[in-house]
């Protein structure tokens, strides 16, 4: 860090310098206010460190004048007269710290540490919030249907709280995204958001995942490893596809929701965290309770506040839109869709929903011969689906099954030609429409005596 150091004291201040130095900072003195300020107006720096006793000017003054120069700045008051008034005005102007002298070295060298690390966590959340304005673009401006906007405007409405969230909807919908935007609107957003998959660790390691473990508690441990909740302090824990966890850690979960408290795999001291936590599941934790698999308790401690992320088919007004976005993501702005294309992304149901449209619009983007994206471009799932009026529509089926069955090779066959017929014959365009190899093709095509 650029640290300033302000000390009528010159060879108190000198020395200060010098500790910081030897810790890589990068440390500059003086023994004037005034020409601090004029350090200010010509550089930036992250700290200042300054006396609050001063015969030129009071250090409190002197702050109030920096923070206008320096408005990301931190600040440490350092003096021998310690009162409880100088302090209270302190920590008023916005003051990260107190200092009373005579200090230890080590006592500087631990604040400002401290200082640095929330100093790289805050860069690190700008940088996520920056990144997640980006991918969350879609939910801010392009997720414009009414049933949409409501489960926003009620996440945003209770980001602020520190009430629980339990995120809830299928595979695909943007269970993560949500919950990262709860975060970054939430009054923890300068501190980490710390996401675990209940569902993608094995349950033996799990609990080690979660809270960590104590040195020589198994074998392997040969260090003491901090758990989730515990990097997770002030911020965000975000446990995703709760209702995969196991029901002995589902007790430890609860422990922890309901007294803040937790122990190391190993340990016997009671550790605490102060963390929000937001939950999702794709699964329907009625039945698990039901059957037994789901506390019930727990579940109350999670469902504080309940969001139904809805899926992409319940949502169609937005899918053109959607497509759009993902198009420029992969196709630099150059791509468009045409009416053919829309029509069968809009009548298809999405099981994968929007997870499912972003992996369509990539390949999309990465077949089509052109600055258009035609129905032709998209997977022989969803040109199916799409109107079948004109040359270039896509193909539509009706299919009633005869109880005793049909012939699947007859009906491939039936829709080969039908690809045939909107291709014009042009066989590398059909075998693009159908989704299989041009070599492909031609085996069926001599299969089925069509060549």
């Amino acid at each position: 860090m650029r640290i300033l150091i302000v000390d009528d004291e010159e060879k108190f201040a000198r020395i200060l310098a010098m500790s910081l130095k030897k810790e890589g900072h990068a440390a500059f003195d003086t023994s004037s206010p005034y020409e601090a300020i004029e350090l200010a107006n010509k550089s930036a720096y992250d700290l200042v460190l300054s006396d609050i006793r001063m015969p030129q000017m009071d250090g409190l003054e002197l702050i109030e004048q920096l923070k206008e120069r320096l408005p990301d700045a931190d600040f440490i008051m350092m003096t021998a007269f310690g009162t409880l008034d100088s302090a209270i005005t302190a920590m008023r102007l916005g003051v990260s710290d107190y200092l009373l002298k005579p200090f230890k070295t080590e006592q500087l060298l631990a604040v400002v540490n401290r200082i640095e690390e929330r100093r790289r966590l805050k860069r690190e959340n700008q940088l996520l919030r920056a990144e997640l304005t980006q991918k969350l673009g879609l939910v801010e401006l392009i997720g414009q249907s009414n049933l949409f906007q409501k489960v926003v405007a009620l996440a945003r409405k209770v980001a602020p709280s520190e009430a629980t969230i339990l995120i809830r909807g299928a595979s695909g919908t943007g269970k993560e995204l949500m919950a990262r935007l709860i975060h970054s609107e939430s009054n923890r957003s300068s501190f980490p958001m710390v996401t675990i998959n209940c569902g993608a660790i094995p349950e033996t390691l799990l609990e080690s995942e979660l809270f960590g473990y104590e040195k020589g508690a198994f074998t392997g441990a040969v260090t003491r490893k901090r758990g989730k909740v515990e990097l997770a302090s002030g911020g965000t824990l975000f446990l995703d596809e709760i209702g995969e966890l196991a029901p002995s850690l589902q007790v430890k979960l609860l422990r922890f929701l309901q007294e803040k408290t937790y122990f190391r795999v190993g340990g016997v001291k009671a550790l605490t965290a102060d963390v929000r936590i937001l939950a999702a599941t794709n699964r329907d934790l009625e039945k698990q309770m039901a059957t037994g698999s789901f506390r019930e308790d727990l579940y109350y401690r999670l469902n504080v506040v309940s969001l139904l992320m809805p899926s992409l088919r319940d949502r169609r007004d937005d899918i053109p839109a959607l497509a759009k976005h993902f198009l420029d993501k992969y196709g630099g702005g150059r791509l468009h869709l045409t009416p053919e294309a829309i029509a069968a992304l809009s009548a298809y149901e999405w099981p994968g929903n929007v997870r499912e449209l972003e992996n369509v619009m990539e390949r999309a983007s990465v077949v089509c011969e052109s600055s258009e994206i035609k129905g032709s471009d998209l997977p022989f799932s969803l040109q199916s689906v799409g109107s079948s009026e004109g040359a270039g529509g896509a193909l539509h089926y009706t299919i009633d099954i005869p109880e005793k069955g049909f012939s699947l090779a007859k009906l491939e066959q039936n829709v080969i030609e039908q690809a045939l017929e909107l291709e014009k014959g042009v066989k590398t365009r059909t075998a693009r429409r159908l989704g299989i190899t041009r070599r492909q093709l031609d085996s069926k095509l001599k299969k089925y005596g069509l060549d």
